[in-house]
């Protein structure tokens, strides 16, 4: 037989409530944390089925006193969604985690959107690698209805390592769920997609596990692409931010904008915004942002950035990660706290502000942004 390997995404029995993971499924053996973590970081996720690393993974270490080893985020451009951005985390534990109390949370998010119908699948993943081949389940998650919101697929690799992933859906809305004649539920391709971005993660792990290249799954069709669009939705782990594994990209991002500051941000470079009068379009992004600028009015000389439009209770759980970030990076600031703004202020250096908002009046999205002053 050859040392190739083979990997299929195949799908199970639909289901419109919550389903557990089955117990014939047989992840893969346990993984070495440091090993694991620096495979990821050095190697990412192979590019295939029209998924691409949009930048290194990012990964950072659980405090001594938590029961995760590492929790990596990986955002990837996703050619089936226009180039807009998807994402995969991979959370690797110290012993073992529980899976029903972590797909308990998954349904919880999905349960305060907004939206006609709560849809769930188990979708099966089977990854076949040098004679070896394991079975895996994924819990997969979606509000549908006139606003479809992300579907969110969680994978269990091993007793000790689990997949999270999430994207965007294909179709603005929808107005009813068909199950297709062959027997597949028409309304489950948002989570067949992020289903199939869990197995390449299956296939990074195999690959770091034990050595050598698995061939990735065949390519799909893909949808008439849309435009690109910077968006990336919180964890769904909501875990404490501990010291990075590597350089924290946001961190010295908000510091380099603070030290700008001091000059009225000139520093910062970017064009003149093509719309807006005395705003230029920053060329420094923080991770995952939608757009930054600086304001160049001397009245409200600033720099901001917001983030993706996205559900209230989707923005209520950026708002706290961020705050929690920032608590992290700053020393030496006082801090002003609020249940949608807080605020740190230091006189000698400056102040940033982060707060959620309602997009507009009336409207159910709201959005989160981030704004440094002198």
């Amino acid at each position: 037989m050859s040392l190739a390997s083979r990997v299929g995404v195949m799908f199970g029995a639909i289901s419109l409530f919550a389903v557990a993971q089955s117990s014939s499924a047989q992840p893969m053996a346990p993984s070495a944390p440091d090993a694991l973590v620096r495979a990821l970081q050095s190697q990412g996720i192979k590019p295939d089925i029209g998924f691409t690393m949009s930048r290194p993974a990012n990964c950072r270490r659980g405090a001594p006193a938590d029961a995760w080893a590492y929790h990596c985020v990986m955002a990837l451009a996703d050619s089936g969604r226009g180039g807009r951005t998807a994402a995969l985390e991979v959370m690797i534990f110290k012993s073992g985690y529980d899976f029903a109390r972590e797909d308990d949370r998954v349904k919880a998010a999905v349960a305060q959107v907004r939206s006609r119908w709560k849809v769930d699948e188990v979708i099966d993943v089977s990854v076949e690698w040098r004679r070896q081949k394991i079975a895996l389940k994924a819990s997969c998650h979606q509000a549908l209805g006139p606003r479809n919101g992300l579907a969110y697929c969680l994978l269990p690799l091993s007793r000790n390592v689990l997949v999270f992933t999430q994207a965007l859906p294909e179709r603005v809305g929808t107005d009813q769920i068909v199950t297709s004649v062959n027997g597949g539920p028409d309304y489950s391709d948002d989570m067949r997609h992020a289903a199939g971005l869990a197995s390449l993660a299956s296939i990074a792990v195999a690959k770091a596990q034990q050595g050598g290249t698995p061939s990735p799954p065949q390519p799909q069709p893909q949808p008439q692409p849309q435009p690109p669009q910077r968006v990336l939705s919180d964890s769904i782990f909501r875990v404490r931010p501990g010291p990075p594994a590597s350089g924290d990209d946001f961190c010295v991002k908000l510091k380099t904008a603070l030290a700008a500051a001091r000059t009225n941000f000139t520093s910062i470079p970017g064009p003149p915004d093509e719309l807006i009068p005395g705003w230029r379009d920053a060329k420094l992004m923080l991770p995952y942002a939608t757009d930054c600028y600086v304001e160049t009015d001397k009245r409200d000389l600033s720099y901001s950035c917001g983030w993706q439009n996205e559900q209230s209770a989707a923005v209520s759980a950026r708002y706290h990660y961020t705050v929690r970030e920032i608590d992290q990076c700053l020393t030496g600031f006082q801090r002003t706290v609020g249940d949608t703004a807080t605020t740190w202020r230091n006189p000698a250096i400056g102040s940033v502000k982060v707060d959620s908002r309602k997009v507009m009046k009336n409207r159910s999205l709201n959005s989160l942004m981030l704004t440094v002053r002198r």
